[in-house]
């Protein structure tokens, strides 16, 4: 008689993530479900000869319920030409148990192959390599996947939706909806993706000069239908953006700099479960924060700027009194906790500290990118947790064995007590400031004729707008002719609807609809 214990995270019909069971089958020989506990852990019992060690296929029948919290079933109203729906997945962590049958924790690395079922007029995208596409009858076609590389439970996407190919190289290939590449403005929709495509290339190359080789294949974008303001997922092969971020800027160049980094920490390297996701999330800001430096060529400046950002948003979370109980520790006990609830809670602005702290006393950021490659590379494909990381360290600098033993690991995974001192503002900053006190916005003929500043500005990247907008303070209430100025300054007319002008001090924004202005004060 042979046990076996399947640790599926599945309940039957009336399950919280409404995930239906049908019949399991071991090589040919159907299991009865013998047992079902609160625990969620399915025990089945066979008769089957004892080996000490044998490969045996398992195949599951099961039932996805369409009100599955992973899913996003979006209606045609909902897309952008109003004819065909969308289905988009996110797992959130916790919620891929509730479309497929897995071992839903990180620690638990697998590949997969999948064959989807469509009609002709809709494509499919998973966090895989397409294989083949192929007829399957008169009205649909099957898509077939597979991804080679070990991913865990939450990395598995898909999308389906009426979607267009744009070919543009070997590596990166655009998805969009076909009213959006054949609209109106399709020839301006064209010129905003290839400059999306040269700026993804360039963010590929920075991130490769980082962390080493992008070892997914491909690396496709696909374009979400635009009643999806900001969709976050972290899976490999592909990436998510909001056709809000295609108005002609470079706005979209951070999101997708995070996205490209989290192919490394998060994708390749994998925290062994949740308590640990600070070595998914900290590395990914830190990384692709470095992936902005090198993009922006003032690499120092820039590096500054975002520690200093760093240090001012963690100090402001630990000064609000309801997060002093929460933001505690990188390492939180999840024990009886949904993960996903919990780690919302976790500085990991504070674990971003951490590494440029390790960065400083282990040789600059020129021998710690050496290291960054190093761990990428000895734990690739691998679920890990903060010993093994901390191990990696001491393994790569072996002759700063002393300066790794007086770092105070307790204080920073475990005891974060008190607000930081934020240093003084960057070069980039006072030269961004004085800007800003130069140009006085209640003159509307200053605004108009102050071409110089309009020469200086057309040369921000965005991160040095964004500097000057936050240290901008608007002393009056604009007008419609001063807002119409500032427009050929800050391109408010173009087509992206998250342009936004916010004084974190003042808490003052800006809101625009076609033609028309007004300022509002945010209370």
């Amino acid at each position: 008689m042979l046990e076996i214990v399947m640790l599926l995270e599945v309940h039957f019909a009336y399950s919280y993530h409404k995930l239906l069971i049908l019949h399991i089958t071991l090589c040919k020989y159907k299991i009865f479900l013998e047992k079902f506990n609160l625990l969620k852990i399915i025990y089945v019992r066979i008769d089957y000869p004892q080996y000490d060690t044998f490969r045996c296929k398992i195949q599951i029948v099961y039932k996805t319920s369409p009100t599955s919290p992973a899913l996003y079933w979006l209606t045609r109203e909902q897309t952008t030409d109003s004819r065909h729906p969308f289905l988009l997945s996110n797992n959130k962590l916790i919620y891929a148990r509730s479309w497929f049958p897995c071992q839903d924790t990180p620690s638990v690395k697998f590949e997969y192959s999948a064959k989807i079922f469509v009609q002709k007029n809709f494509r499919v995208l998973m966090s895989a390599l397409l294989q083949r596409i192929y007829d399957a009858g008169p009205e649909l076609d099957i898509h077939e996947f597979h991804q080679n590389k070990s991913v865990s439970s939450y990395a598995v996407i898909i999308a389906v939706g009426s979607l267009l190919e744009i070919k543009l190289d070997a590596r990166i290939n655009i998805f969009a909806e076909r009213n959006l590449i054949f609209s109106e403005g399709s020839s301006r929709f064209v010129k905003n993706i290839l400059k999306l495509r040269r700026s993804a290339q360039k963010l590929l190359n920075a991130a490769e000069s980082l962390c080493g080789p992008y070892l997914w294949g491909i690396y496709d974008i696909c374009v979400l239908p635009p009643s999806i303001a900001h969709f976050e997922i972290e899976c490999p092969c592909v990436t998510f953006i909001s056709p809000t971020l295609l108005g002609g800027d470079d706005c979209y160049m951070s999101p997708l700099a995070r996205n490209i980094s989290q192919s490394w920490a998060g994708n390749l390297v994998t925290c062994s479960n949740y308590e640990h996701l600070w070595l998914n999330k900290s590395l990914s800001i830190f990384t692709y924060r470095k992936i902005g430096c090198i993009m922006y060529l003032n690499y120092e400046e820039m590096n500054e700027f975002f520690q200093r950002e760093d240090l001012r948003n963690l100090s402001m979370q630990i000064k609000n009194f309801e997060n002093r109980g929460l933001l505690k520790c990188l390492i939180p006990n999840l024990t009886g906790m949904s993960p996903h609830k919990a780690t919302k809670y976790v500085p990991y602005e504070w674990g971003c500290k951490l590494l440029h702290h390790l960065e400083s006393i282990l040789g600059g950021s020129a021998e710690f990118e050496k290291f960054l490659k190093y761990y990428f590379r000895s734990f690739a494909y691998r679920s890990i947790n903060t010993i093994d990381w901390i191990n990696c360290l001491y393994q790569y600098f072996p002759h700063k064995k002393r300066i790794l033993d007086c770092v105070e690991w307790y204080l920073w995974l475990f005891n974060i007590t008190s607000p930081f001192i934020v240093p003084r503002e960057s070069i980039l900053e006072i030269h961004c400031f004085r800007l800003a006190l130069d140009w006085e916005p209640e003159n509307s003929d200053i605004i108009v004729n102050n071409r110089n500043f309009q020469l200086i500005a057309n040369e921000f990247c965005d991160v040095e707008r964004i500097i000057f907008l936050i240290y901008h303070t608007f002393k009056t209430n604009l007008t419609k002719e001063e807002l119409r100025s500032m427009t050929p300054i800050f391109a408010f007319n173009i087509r992206n609807v998250e342009i936004r002008l916010n004084d974190r001090r003042q808490h003052r924004f800006i809101v625009m609809h076609d033609d028309n202005f007004c300022w509002r004060i945010k209370k």
